[in-house]
């Protein structure tokens, strides 16, 4: 655990994106990832690098998840983050016999150092490395497109075609804590890798410096983005699909589907399931009239 009390304007700081808090933070309870990850070496499947992966997604969650109110000083907080977050990992793997973390879903993030290469020992400090180039990427990676500045920067370069059908497909893996009241919780179906994600957004309902409000509605997410915002581009002409009238020019936004991200890819999803849901797509896009 860190030495020196982390305020939690630190915390703050870093959720809403000072590169330098999150640094302090992750520098500063490195160690704490650590040492829980080694205690499970040898008592589990988990190699000690998935381990420690896990101790810091947890880390980074409770960034996300920490609230000053409950009483609770930011440090006892993360470590009961990174530790739930890791039996947690540990106990997925046992049941369900998964493959260790970047053989079970490899990101293709070579060119930070975060995929998993046979024979080479990852330590708490390479993790940190390769989140520390990340962090100072300022706009190639993915963290800034799915950034309200980033998304609109992407939406800004983009027009609607009068002759094109656009359709729109959210996915919701999320519901309202039964607790609280106030944060979303992961479904049990949600992918193991995206549980924390899911609940780290399902608390986020405010940034003052968004280029557009973010309030309560921002809550519900598929473990990457969140439900409204995967709706449609903010500013572009939408409707709710209609099957008797479906328009060009416009988004279709079709009913949100229960599930993750990784759902509509075939994560998580049996094949015939899958095959299902893209050859409904396939035959409603093939039954709409030839445009211009």
């Amino acid at each position: 655990m860190s030495k020196i009390p982390i305020n939690s304007d630190k915390v703050y700081a870093a959720r809403y994106g000072d590169k330098a808090a999150m640094n302090e933070l992750i520098s500063s309870l490195a160690p704490t990832v650590e040492c829980i990850a080694t205690g499970y070496v040898g008592r589990c499947p988990m190699s000690r690098s998935d381990l420690i992966q896990e101790g810091m997604i947890g880390l980074l969650g409770s960034v996300y998840g920490y609230d000053p109110d409950e009483g609770v000083r930011f440090e006892t907080f993360a470590t009961v983050c990174i530790s739930n977050r890791i039996k947690s990992a540990v106990r997925n793997q046992l049941r369900s016999k998964h493959m260790p973390l970047n053989g079970y879903v490899d990101f293709h993030l070579e060119q930070f150092g975060l995929t998993f290469v046979p024979g080479e020992k990852t330590t708490v400090n390479h993790v940190y490395k390769a989140l520390h180039t990340i962090l100072q990427q300022k706009y190639d990676n993915v963290a800034f497109d799915l950034s309200c500045e980033g998304a609109k920067a992407l939406n800004d370069r983009i027009s609607l075609d009068d002759n094109v059908y656009y359709y729109s497909y959210a996915f919701r893996t999320t519901v309202d804590s039964p607790i609280t009241g106030k944060a979303q919780i992961a479904l049990p179906s949600t992918l193991f890798i995206l549980r924390a994600y899911s609940e780290m957004m399902g608390v986020y309902s405010s940034n003052p410096d968004a280029p557009f409000p973010i309030d309560e509605s921002w809550k519900p997410n598929d473990g990457l983005v969140n439900v409204v915002a995967a709706q449609y581009p903010f500013g572009d002409a939408h409707t709710d699909y209609d099957p008797n009238n479906i328009k060009t020019g416009i988004w279709n936004v079709m009913p949100v589907s229960t599930g993750d991200h990784g759902n509509a890819i075939g994560i998580g999803v049996d094949e015939e399931s899958l095959l299902k849901y893209y050859m409904g797509m396939i035959a409603m896009i093939e039954n709409q009239p030839i445009t211009d």
